[in-house]
C-alpha cells in the first residue's frame, strides 16, 4: 500500500481551473477542471477529439485559452514543458 499524503492545497502540483480553448469557431474544450496532488498518477483519456491533446497543449502554452486558467507551484508560467515538433 503506497502512503499518499492528505490532499491539502500544499499538496497540489497541478490545477485546471474552467479551461475553454476554442479553434476559430470551434469549441474544443468548455470548463475542464482537474486536480493532480503528489503522489497521484492521472491519465487523460477519452475518445478521438474529447480534448486530451488540447488540454495537453493549453497546460504548455501551445494553444491560448479562451476562459479559465492553471495553476502550478512546479511548473513557471510563460516556459512550456512540452515541445511540439514535426518529423
Amino acid at each position: 500500500m503506497h502512503n499518499v499524503p492528505p490532499k491539502t492545497t500544499k499538496n497540489i502540483l497541478l490545477e485546471l481551473k474552467n479551461l475553454c480553448v476554442n479553434y476559430g469557431g470551434i469549441q474544443a474544450l468548455q470548463n475542464v477542471n482537474l486536480t493532480v496532488n503528489a503522489g497521484e498518477v492521472v491519465s487523460l483519456i477519452g475518445a478521438n477529439g474529447a480534448g486530451k491533446s488540447t488540454t495537453l497543449r493549453a497546460i504548455s502554452k501551445i494553444v491560448n485559452l479562451r476562459e479559465g486558467h492553471w495553476e502550478s507551484p512546479t511548473v513557471q508560467k510563460g516556459e512550456g514543458f512540452w515541445r511540439s515538433r514535426r518529423c
